[in-house]
């Protein structure tokens, strides 16, 4: 929680000092600060996703690139998912299977199965 005090000081300084900088220009201003609030989004995002979340609302059309990157599962994720389902659909009736040394069990495959859906949905299966 202190990290993320601490990180949200800072953005908050960084905009402070570049929205007073008498040599920047509004539109330079008006850049720094879409820059300091996608750095926000971006990182409010993350930690939703990692909190188990598999979506965000935006009040703005800006958020969405953003959101839609976070929570677009990455080409790693989508192939350790395929690779729960392969395990379980040649494994038929078991409970656990292993990949690599690693226990995988029914909720490992529920998950795996949302997140290939996710990614069908998101056109990247």
């Amino acid at each position: 929680m202190f990290d993320r005090l601490s990180d949200l000081v800072s953005e908050h300084a960084e905009l402070e000092h570049a929205l007073a900088d008498p040599e920047r220009s509004r539109a330079e201003q008006h850049h720094a600060g879409e820059q300091v609030a996608e750095r926000l989004l971006r990182r409010e995002t993350e930690e939703a996703r990692r909190d188990g979340f598999t979506g965000k609302m935006a009040i703005h059309p800006a958020q969405v690139p953003v959101i839609n990157e976070v929570f677009t599962p990455s080409a790693a994720a989508i192939a350790a998912a395929r690779a729960v389902v392969a395990a379980f659909d040649a494994n038929p009736g078991k409970g656990t299977v292993g990949i690599d040394g690693v226990m995988y069990d029914r909720p490992h495959l529920e998950r795996a199965r949302q997140l290939l859906d996710r990614a069908a949905a998101a056109g990247v299966a």
